[in-house]
């Protein structure tokens, strides 16, 4: 996560060691504008160019076959498996990869809806999930993409006093989503009426997406306050969203 000095988020990442000078970001669209003067800014006297590059990847979840190796192919455990591999490339790699893969292997290949349903089912965060403005552990960044053993970083210190001596008023929580079509579903993100009258929103929704089991599951920075099985009307939409996680206890 890069973050301000007060550990707001203006964005995250994955990164990928492409060679042994080359680092390759991993962002969501929406933050290219705001984190590009960000690195040119603490690039300092370091003899580094920055630029935004057009590629594609592509990823193996579960039990990737001895093909998912060699140049290009990075460990992410994005949907929850420690053997997710994740091939970054030319448009043209990675196509030509995902027939070959599937024409060899038998993999089956699947929507980026059922993979996302499956990694919110699993409480498994992505980029989507770290909205921008928000401290790290109000949206589940605590426990994937903080260190309280190295440093230092921009933000550091809020974080750690967070960490050490207080409580995030919210953090990442599980929801399902009721509405009466799927048409009907709120755009993204989307914030939460108040559980309490007159108290502030229950907090916002970030991801979305419907599971092979019918149901649209999804996460969000919930207030801590706000307890399991509550059902919250979603603003400026006639969904309604039920948490089914619980508040960590510590």
């Amino acid at each position: 996560l890069f973050t301000t000095n007060k550990a707001r988020i203006i964005a995250p990442a994955v990164i990928y060691r492409a060679g042994p000078a080359d680092v390759l970001l991993e962002v969501p669209p929406r933050v290219v504008e705001d984190l590009l003067p960000h690195l040119r800014r603490y690039r300092l006297r370091a003899k580094a160019e920055i630029a935004v590059v057009d590629l594609a990847l592509v990823t193996l979840a579960g039990s990737a076959p001895d093909t998912a190796a060699g140049d290009g192919w990075f460990t992410t455990p994005r949907f929850g498996g420690a053997a997710d591999r994740t091939l970054v490339g030319t448009p043209d790699d990675v196509a030509e990869t995902i027939l070959r893969i599937a024409t060899d292997h038998g993999a089956g290949i699947a929507s980026a809806t059922t993979l996302d349903a499956l990694r919110i089912d699993r409480g498994i965060p992505s980029l989507a999930d770290f909205m921008i403005d928000m401290m790290p552990a109000e949206v589940g960044g605590d426990d994937v993409a903080v260190s309280f053993t190295k440093g230092c970083y921009l933000g550091q210190e809020p974080v750690a006093r967070l960490h050490w001596r207080g409580r995030s008023q919210r953090t990442l929580r599980q929801l399902v989503i009721e509405a009466p079509t799927a048409e009907q579903l709120p755009n993204l993100p989307c914030q939460l009426a108040p559980y309490v009258d007159g108290a502030r929103s229950a907090g916002q929704i970030s991801s979305w997406a419907e599971h092979p089991d019918g149901r649209i599951l999804a996460l969000g920075s919930i207030r801590q306050d706000v307890p399991e099985g509550a059902v919250i009307p979603i603003e400026e939409s006639v969904a309604q969203a039920r948490v089914i996680s619980a508040a960590p206890t510590s």
